[in-house]
């Protein structure tokens, strides 16, 4: 099946079931509001992630993240490309941190895209567990830190 360059920036078309996207599709692209969509261009056009009214650098919020920090790219993601989540987690001085880039390479049956990560068909035996393991570990962390009289 021939897809749009639309759609295929969405998601890996491989890794979803075909009438779930078109629901996603039609749910997700359907109803996005122009101030949204103009807030995605400038952060494009501008190298900027910043709130629409650019009062908000999101970026600079992150070089103060202390709390954890899971990032997860999909290996194929064409909106939030692997080489840029980890501009945002380099950026983050969180000591409880983790950054794993999803796709064959990583031993997944499937290159993930951005919406597929979550919807995937495989999301929930490939990507699902990455996410318990590290709100584990997240826990585990902020008990110990507890435990030693840190206030958390």
């Amino acid at each position: 099946t021939r897809h749009s360059s639309v759609i295929r920036k969405q998601f890996n078309v491989d890794n979803m079931v075909v009438s779930y996207t078109q629901r996603a599709m039609f749910n997700a692209l359907s109803n996005v509001p122009r101030g949204v969509m103009l807030q995605f261009a400038d952060w494009i056009k501008e190298d900027a992630f910043r709130s629409a009214d650019a009062l908000v650098d999101y970026r600079e919020g992150l070089r103060r993240l202390t709390v954890p920090l899971c990032v997860i790219a999909g290996s194929v993601d064409q909106l939030a490309r692997p080489s840029n989540t980890m501009r945002a987690f380099q950026a983050a001085p969180s000591t409880v941190k983790k950054a794993i880039t999803l796709g064959r390479q990583s031993g997944c049956l499937m290159d993930y895209g951005h919406i597929d990560l979550l919807f995937g068909e495989r999301a929930p035996a490939e990507v699902f567990p990455h996410v318990l393991a590290f709100l584990e570990t997240a826990q585990a962390d902020v008990l110990a830190r507890k435990g030693n009289g840190h206030h958390v």
